[in-house]
């Protein structure tokens, strides 16, 4: 999956403010490899983690984020921008999995 503009500038200015709110460290980023599909399953406390993820993971990264987070105008363009995927949980998320595997099945 290649990295879009948009993806790139927000991983770049969410890099920047992570540094400076939090100086981060990072271990593992050896771990992820550089191509070929690939499944990152974080343990995750809290709404920032994924700006940290993405700032540290050397390739795009693609989210399911649940539906109700895409209820206002500006999340939700900067999610849709962002390639995060919608999960209707009421629903079970069989279109999220089904987006996931296409993603998956290209290398991502």
């Amino acid at each position: 999956m290649e990295e879009s503009r948009d993806y790139r500038r927000t991983r770049q200015t969410l890099g920047r403010a992570l540094r400076f709110c939090f100086r981060p460290r990072y271990r593992g980023q050896d771990h992820v490899p550089v191509d070929g599909p690939v499944i990152i399953a974080a343990n995750h406390l809290s709404h920032i983690d994924p700006a940290f993820i993405m700032t540290a993971t050397p390739r795009p990264v693609t989210y399911l984020s649940k539906q109700e987070h895409f209820d206002g105008r500006l999340r939700r363009a900067l999610f849709s921008r962002m390639g995060v995927i919608p999960v209707n949980r009421d629903a079970g998320g069989s279109d999220a999995l089904a987006e996931v595997e296409a993603i998956l099945r290209g290398g991502g």
